[in-house]
């Protein structure tokens, strides 16, 4: 899970890109049922996407996903802002688009009154539409006795 440091923009990262490859090829190369899914897109620009349809991963779904001037200034970290500067928005078309919705957001995301509207509290079908979200984690509903 390289994402939580070295790929810190503000940071040199310490595993060398040719060390990352060699576990790309190695997850290339094991999973050969299941797809493999990456946190940054800018791995497309390098034909990761033309092995076995590698898909992608946000982390933080609902909360930094899309940027289409929807909420405000654009932020050119969030996931939807990357996936189109690698121009790979089509990536749904062979490889799975999952992730995790924010944490915080987990509890409130899909009750009547959630007040999306902000960067960081996005509108969920609106960013499974532009995305094309296959599936998204929500520890949340199994964390609790809710029933709605």
């Amino acid at each position: 899970e390289w994402h939580t440091w070295t790929e810190d923009s503000a940071t040199h990262s310490w595993i060398p890109d040719a060390t990352k490859m060699e576990l790309i090829d190695a997850f290339d190369a094991a999973f050969q049922t299941t797809q493999v899914q990456m946190r940054y897109p800018h791995w497309y620009a390098v034909g990761v996407n033309q092995r076995q349809g590698f898909g992608l991963h946000d982390d933080s779904f609902a909360h930094s996903t899309i940027d289409e001037g929807v909420y405000g200034a654009p932020m050119s970290w969030f996931f939807w802002s990357q996936v189109q500067a690698t121009a790979a928005t089509d990536f749904w078309m062979s490889g799975a688009m999952g992730g995790e919705v924010r944490p915080e957001l987990q509890a409130t995301i899909f009750d009547d009154n959630y007040a999306a509207g902000t960067q960081y509290k996005q509108d969920f079908g609106m960013c499974a539409e532009e995305t094309h979200a296959t599936y998204m984690l929500n520890y949340y509903a199994f964390q609790t006795s809710d029933t709605g």
